[in-house]
């Protein structure tokens, strides 16, 4: 008797999955299994690749939720959708990083999924033989304003960083504008930053996963850049009590410049107006909350609303300044920095811009995070001509990413390049897992002995050292 066709369909199915089982393709997490595949498309067998599994669910103008359990295999194969996003509009006068990150393949508002990659179970039984039992584990949180972004952007990628370094690297989603930072009076005295609170769900998945991952769950070190770095700024405030993370590094970003709504909850109401909801607050949220995700979406673009965090007395305190000095954030090793040209160009304009937005900031954090935990502060001086996306070469807002993550553009990069990539991803993985011996040889920052770490000056592969003024005066204007 011939098998039926659904039988040899079966029977592929099964021995596919105890096929990724024996290779480490198939990890079991809290919420359910999942079946993974080799990185670069299946083409490098020494990293393994987990995209677009569920870490919490996004109920509109809530805090995050556990996701739905599935019991068989997820296909791992895709990142999940991304978050709804909001169009941008730049300062005027300031100019801007000249980058264009391009929107998520999708969109959804259940959006909340992480991404892992990991060493093949290979590598990991030969790292096993020599006393490694588990790898320092690196937590990406992108950045757009709060208002753009997707982990499935292509510098984003961690098989690289995984090829190449003894490390876990972990990319997530967190929901951005309305969605993420209503500021809505009906609200009332709860949170209102729903997108921090994610990173949040974003880490305990991490703590709860990644041991399965190979991962080490007591050397978890939370990353960003721009508005992911202030996001991880955020979450040292309001996690201060229970960090779970054991490290964290912020690239040109900090939360303590984040202004209130001159007038809370306004443009809120400006929405629910324009969407034809009731003008009394608890009503209009209910509104709000009702109507199509891609209506609210398109409504908040026409009538030019940009929904960021702001101060809740929850995530994000009025007061961070001051608890900085106090000592009142997660108290583990930081590594702190900013690009030398954040908005690219000489002009006092620009200057003012990089000043102002990102390197004085970084300072300051430095300056009386230091007083409270170990902490380095740095500046990227790379002049590279393989940044994706950009315009224009030079060390400006965001051009580090790619050093770190080794997913700059291979077919024209220097040799310049790509040592001193090899020299900045390697610092990073070594603070990730033992920060103070990774930089044990340059000294902390201190008020009275300021000292910032050369990365990529004149495009080199060494660190080195510089003083904090150096290039930027203006910052003594913004000290305060």
């Amino acid at each position: 008797m011939k098998p039926t066709p659904i039988l040899v369909g079966l029977f592929l199915t099964i021995t596919g999955v105890f096929a990724g089982c024996n290779k480490g393709l198939n990890v079991k997490t809290n919420y359910g299994p999942v079946q993974g595949h080799y990185g670069q498309n299946n083409s490098d067998t020494s990293v393994r690749e987990f995209l677009g599994i569920p870490y919490a669910s996004a109920p509109r103008f809530t805090p995050p939720t556990s996701p739905k359990k599935w019991s068989t295999p997820l296909q791992a194969s895709r990142f999940g959708p991304g978050c709804y996003i909001t169009t941008i509009k730049s300062a005027p006068g300031f100019g801007s990083a000249p980058v264009t990150v391009p929107p998520a393949e999708r969109v959804d508002e259940e959006c909340l999924s992480v991404n892992v990659w990991t060493p093949s179970k290979a590598r990991l039984r030969e790292l096993k033989k020599k006393g490694v039992k588990r790898l320092p584990v690196m937590l990406w949180t992108y950045g757009g304003g709060f208002m753009v972004g997707s982990s499935d952007y292509g510098i984003y990628n961690g098989a690289k960083m995984v090829r190449d370094q003894d490390v876990v690297v972990v990319s997530y989603n967190y929901r951005l504008g309305i969605f993420g930072y209503p500021s809505s009076r009906g609200l009332g005295d709860g949170p209102t930053n729903f997108g921090l609170l994610d990173v949040r769900a974003a880490v305990e998945w991490t703590r709860d996963n990644i041991h399965r991952f190979g991962g080490d769950p007591c050397r978890i070190t939370l990353f960003g850049q721009s508005a992911g770095s202030r996001a991880v700024d955020a979450y040292l405030y309001f996690s201060s009590s229970a960090p779970i993370i054991h490290a964290a590094i912020l690239q040109s970003g900090t939360i303590n410049n984040t202004r209130a709504e001159r007038e809370p909850g306004y443009q809120f109401a400006k929405l629910a107006e324009g969407l034809g909801c009731p003008s009394d607050d608890t009503a209009a949220l209910e509104c709000v909350r009702g109507k199509p995700a891609k209506e609210v979406q398109e409504k908040t673009n026409e009538l030019g609303l940009q929904f960021v965090p702001t101060p809740d007395g929850k995530t994000v305190f009025a007061d961070s300044w001051e608890r900085s000095k106090r000592g009142e954030f997660a108290r583990v090793p930081l590594l702190i920095g900013a690009a030398n040209e954040e908005t690219p160009g000489s002009t006092l304009p620009a200057r003012l811009a990089t000043a102002h937005t990102y390197v004085c900031p970084a300072e300051r954090r430095a300056r009386s995070a230091s007083q409270h935990t170990p902490t380095w502060l740095y500046r990227f001086y790379g002049n590279f001509p393989a940044q994706s996306g950009a315009l224009t070469p030079g060390p400006f807002h965001g051009s580090e990413i790619t050093q770190v993550f080794g997913t700059f553009n291979q077919a024209i990069a220097t040799e310049e390049q790509r040592s001193s990539s090899r020299t900045i991803q390697d610092l990073w993985v070594r603070f990730a897992g033992e920060p103070e011996k990774a930089l044990a040889q340059w000294p902390r920052y201190e008020p009275h002995g300021e000292r910032v770490l050369r990365l990529a000056w004149e495009n080199g592969d060494e660190v080195g050292l510089g003083d904090v003024e150096e290039g930027h005066p203006l910052c003594e204007a913004f000290s305060g």
